[in-house]
């Protein structure tokens, strides 16, 4: 049976200041061409995406098989005992002429569930990896907005939630009618090793399914040039 999993991500602006969010772009094995639907409001300040298939399963047979050696076994022994998906996501913020960024704010609620065997480990993070634009201003330095891990047996599956704030503090340069976007970049990634190189054991995350959301909310603060 296929499963299919469901992870939301919605770019909202803060109204009053005419932010525009756009040019939001995935990319990565968390988020392969096709499994990706995005979703533009009608005013243009926000977008949702729509990601499936975001799941992670050692030991690790997606690889195609070598010739003679078993439908199951994957070309390189290695790969049997980790998977990963990663998911690169870019989008741009447009401010208004006259005012600077002075944060980003990332809420994140996303939902999963993991089931492992002893000497299995396990993480899903979501990182801000940075911004660029107005005149070239660059950072902040690459920020964890998230990460959870778990070591060793998960017996029954945990069903498990994250709920986290975090408000970044920006510098950028004023906005002008010639120079006024942003460009954020952010990852997510999701792991599983097993650690013993026994492929007796067996791991399975997932984040969000078919009957649950994860939401990943951004918004911009501004304030006026000095």
């Amino acid at each position: 049976m296929k499963h299919i999993l469901f992870f939301f991500l919605s770019f909202s602006a803060i109204a009053q200041s005419n932010i525009v969010f756009e040019q939001i772009n995935t990319s990565g094995t968390g988020c392969p061409q096709g499994t990706v639907t995005s979703i533009v409001s009608p005013d243009g300040t926000s977008m949702s995406l729509l990601f499936d298939e975001f799941r992670v399963e050692v030991p690790n047979y997606e690889t195609p098989a070598t010739p003679g050696r078993g439908a199951n076994r994957p070309t390189q022994a290695a790969s049997i005992y980790e998977s990963h998906k990663t998911c690169n996501i870019s989008f741009t913020t447009t401010l208004p002429a006259g005012r600077m960024a002075t944060a980003i704010n990332i809420s994140l609620q996303a939902r999963g569930n993991t089931m492992t065997d002893a000497g299995i480990q396990s993480y899903f993070s979501t990182i801000l990896v940075g911004h660029r634009g107005l005149a070239n201003s660059v950072g902040p330095q690459v920020k964890v907005v998230d990460k959870k891990m778990w070591m060793g047996r998960v017996d029954v599956g945990e069903d498990w939630t994250t709920d986290t704030n975090v408000s970044v503090p920006l510098k950028s340069n004023c906005s002008s009618a010639a120079n006024k976007a942003i460009k954020f970049e952010l990852k997510n990634h999701l792991e599983a090793k097993i650690k013993t190189n026994d492929v007796t054991k067996s791991g399975i995350v997932t984040v969000d399914s078919n009957d649950t959301r994860g939401l990943l909310t951004f918004s911009v603060s501004t304030a006026p040039c000095r």
